[in-house]
């Protein structure tokens, strides 16, 4: 069922896989040049992770075929892409993108000058690296460009891709489940014609 490439998730820390001009990132950013994927960080909150999982078992119970959490994150992107070209909506996809969602390590406060930073314990994130095709990733990056030159404002896609899925969890939670696991079955097989 897989559109997506696998999904490899980890600790980066655990790992030492750390930002910057590492020999190892050079070599990654090669090999990406020439691959027909391009990988994708994303970090949401833990319990937002194990709710698609549950979401994923369950989906995958009532078609009797695997539906993994690349499959579920292809349906939600797909759909996306797809309502954003039926119904083109900026406003609506600005809202989407620069939404802040209550799941940051550290709360910032500015008062003037001052500028206050107050970590939380008691978030748990989890990363996760996804190996996405070019072509379905130009689509999202090209609504990108348009919110840039419509509202001046720079979101890279690992960010809209991140909070596409925290907005549909933060739905299912406070909506009807089974109005939301409906729509995710309704886009699987539209997705699928």
């Amino acid at each position: 069922m897989s559109n997506l490439s696998t999904i490899a998730i980890y600790n980066k820390n655990y790992l030492g896989n750390k930002p910057g001009r590492s020999v190892f990132n050079i070599i990654k950013n090669m090999i990406n040049a020439y691959s027909s994927t391009i990988d994708i960080d994303i970090r949401l909150p833990h319990n937002t992770f194990l709710r698609t999982l549950a979401i994923c078992q369950y989906i995958e119970s009532q078609l009797d075929e695997t539906f993994d959490i690349a499959d579920f994150i292809y349906i939600l992107y797909t759909d996306f892409i797809n309502s954003s070209i039926k119904q083109y909506n900026p406003k609506k996809l600005y809202k989407l993108v620069t939404q802040v969602y209550d799941y940051e390590d550290t709360i910032t406060l500015t008062m003037g000058n001052v500028v206050y930073k107050y970590s939380r314990n008691n978030i748990h994130m989890t990363e996760m690296t996804i190996a996405m095709k070019k072509a379905d990733v130009n689509n999202g990056t090209l609504l990108l460009a348009e919110l840039h030159d419509l509202y001046n404002i720079n979101v890279n896609f690992d960010k809209l891709l991140t909070n596409i899925w925290i907005k549909f969890i933060e739905e299912y939670k406070n909506g009807d489940c089974n109005k939301a696991l409906r729509q995710i079955i309704r886009m699987l097989k539209n997705t699928s014609k």
